[in-house]
């Protein structure tokens, strides 16, 4: 609806669905947008106390936040940092865009056009599209990729006891802990985040283990 780089043809189409039928729907979602870089570039410059992240949620009433280690996006240089998000509820759906879309609120995975197209996306897509994120974070050498397409399975080892499975449309994390974190084809930039979450909690349980 806005544009940009990040989406699928099927997007496109159902956007100008949406906009010949609510056409005023573009403003809401540039003020959306506003809202949210403004948050964000607020919580940046107060990230010294996670409480305000915790502030602008509550104030969206009922929302979420959150923090972990992580790596930048930018340059490749996988420089690492913290997250801070938070996330406040979504509107019910203009009543108009239930005639276009059928949805009548709308829910943590909205992106009902996104699932669509990654439903189509074989484990060998996924895992290759897993790896090009993960390689935007300064994993390139360290990862090692296995393609089995007559089982539909691609396995993505990022390092010892950390491993992303993609199969049948779900992505599979499983970490030393014996733990395991799953998600669909439509969350592959989730899936990517949480993975490097992840790896990086493993580096600093080894530097307190050095340490002591």
């Amino acid at each position: 609806m806005l544009r940009g780089d990040n989406h699928f043809e099927n997007d496109v189409l159902a956007a100008e669905r949406i906009l010949s039928a609510v056409p005023e729907i573009r403003d809401c979602a540039w003020s959306n947008r506003g809202f949210h870089q403004r948050a964000a570039k607020w919580i940046a410059e107060h990230a010294a106390n996670t409480l305000h992240a915790q502030a602008v949620a509550e104030a969206g009433g009922g929302g979420r936040w959150g923090h972990h280690p992580t790596r930048a996006r930018l340059d490749n240089w996988g420089l690492r940092g913290k997250a801070v998000w938070f996330a406040v509820p979504a509107p019910l759906a203009h009543a108009r865009l239930v005639d276009v879309t059928g949805l009548r609120a709308y829910t943590f995975s909205a992106d009902v056009t996104a699932a669509r197209a990654t439903d189509r996306l074989s484990s060998r897509q996924a895992a290759r599209e897993l790896q090009v994120m993960l390689d935007e974070r300064g994993f390139g050498s360290g990862l090692v990729r296995d393609d089995q397409p007559a089982r539909d399975l691609s396995i993505l080892s990022v390092r010892r006891g950390l491993t992303v499975w993609c199969q049948g449309g779900v992505v599979s994390l499983t970490t030393p802990w014996g733990s395991s974190q799953q998600w669909n084809y439509a969350d592959l930039v989730e899936a990517a985040e949480q993975t490097v979450r992840r790896y990086e909690e493993l580096d600093l349980e080894q530097d307190l283990i050095c340490t002591r």
